[in-house]
């Protein structure tokens, strides 16, 4: 009879196990999927950022994600907004406007982390804003892109 309760409890426990809702992945999680340099940064206070540094409020997008190197002065920075039907272009415009500000910042006392932001740019696709400041920027932004190119 034990041996029958046990047997009755490791299959409700297995059932149980299978029937349990996966965890929703992250937009973090899709983006390290496929930029192994996301794991190396660690993800800001995305709304305060956001706002207080680019003047984008919480209303105007419905997910982001931003990261950056510990060491601030390596220039690295993955910014994902995932902005509102009606206010892509003004975000995209924030973003560009926050590219140049960091640019000027560094040109004259950070060689390194000026190239890296002058040579990327803000990029959208449908309601992705996109700033990704690392080596072949372009690849990056590329990858990033393609999780959310339409699925035909």
């Amino acid at each position: 009879m034990k041996k029958l309760i046990a047997l009755l409890l490791t299959l409700a426990l297995c059932a149980t196990a299978a029937l349990a809702e996966p965890e929703e992945e992250t937009l973090l999680d899709r983006v390290a999927s496929v930029l192994p340099e996301a794991a190396d940064m660690e993800e800001l206070f995305v709304e305060e950022e956001l706002s207080d540094v680019m003047g984008i409020e919480p209303e105007e997008y419905e997910q982001a994600l931003y990261l950056a190197d510990s060491d601030a002065m390596s220039g690295r920075e993955l910014l994902l907004i995932l902005a509102l039907e009606d206010t892509v272009e003004s975000v995209a415009e924030r973003v560009e406007a926050y590219r140049l500000r960091r640019e000027k910042e560094t040109v004259s006392y950070n060689p390194a982390a000026y190239k890296l932001i002058h040579e990327a740019e803000v990029v959208t696709q449908g309601n992705a804003v996109i700033l990704i400041t690392v080596e072949n920027s372009k690849d990056a932004v590329d990858a990033v892109l393609a999780l959310f190119a339409p699925v035909e």
